[in-house]
């Protein structure tokens, strides 16, 4: 709970809710897209991903993804959890 401490830390705690959030409905949904794309976690993944883009490109598609690796202090392969769909950056 070191984030009620250290403000600096919300910002990647949630991010991290999130991520979890969505794999735990990307474990009971998928077979179902549209609860997916639709769920709360993966359109706020999106709009996060979106918000960070538009500060560098003008145009083109994002897609986001969720990997997964372990440990601090040697390089371990990373795996791939999630992987969103293509999005317009801008309509």
């Amino acid at each position: 709970m070191g984030f009620f401490f250290n403000p600096s830390k919300l910002e990647k705690k949630a991010l991290q809710d999130l991520c979890q959030l969505y794999v735990d409905t990307f474990d009971t949904q998928k077979s179902n897209d549209e609860m997916l794309i639709g769920s709360y976690a993966y359109l706020t993944l999106l709009n996060i991903t979106t918000n960070k883009a538009k500060q560098q490109l003008t145009n083109g598609k994002i897609q986001f993804s969720i990997i997964s690796t372990n440990g601090f202090t040697e390089q371990h392969d990373v795996e791939l959890v999630a992987l969103s769909q293509w999005h317009n950056l801008y309509d």
